[in-house]
């Protein structure tokens, strides 16, 4: 007499399997996610930055244009520096998640009528291993490159 269906053990096998890809699938689309999110918090950084600088070449109120990096959200700003900033005018941008920014440069100002900032700078997000570095030469030219931090 033949049986029909499965056997316990064929069940838990199959069972164990998807519970298997599943996890697995959990933690690199987990991982996956987190990149991206950095990467759409990197482009909203270099958005503003392009236009700040738009902003300050084509005189917009008579006045410089800045942006302000802080772990949580950015400023785009209107002054000759963030500390001198018409708060009114400001515009603020939050990120998703908190990240690490690095310490020697968190601000980028454009003189009033210039596309070249008051100084270069680059702007260093990261989270976890990978972090993404906002160019802005002397000359106003602006690049976004990703990089892989230790290991």
């Amino acid at each position: 007499m033949l049986t029909r269906g499965f056997t316990l053990l064929e069940t838990l096998i199959a069972i164990g399997l998807i519970i298997l890809l599943v996890s697995l699938g959990a933690v690199f689309s987990a991982s996956y996610v987190r990149g991206a999110q950095l990467r759409a918090t990197a482009d909203l950084l270099n958005a503003d930055v392009i236009q700040a600088q738009s902003d300050a070449y084509f005189q917009l109120n008579d006045r410089a244009h800045g942006v302000k990096l802080f772990t949580d959200h950015l400023i785009r700003f209107e002054g000759d520096s963030y500390m001198a900033r018409i708060s009114a005018q400001d515009q603020r941008t939050d990120f998703p998640f908190a990240i690490d920014i690095s310490e020697n440069d968190d601000e980028v100002v454009f003189p009033n009528g210039s596309v070249a900032p008051s100084s270069g700078a680059i702007l260093t997000i990261s989270r976890g291993t990978t972090a993404y570095d906002l160019t802005v030469t002397s000359y106003g030219v602006i690049t976004l490159t990703s990089r892989t931090i230790g290991n």
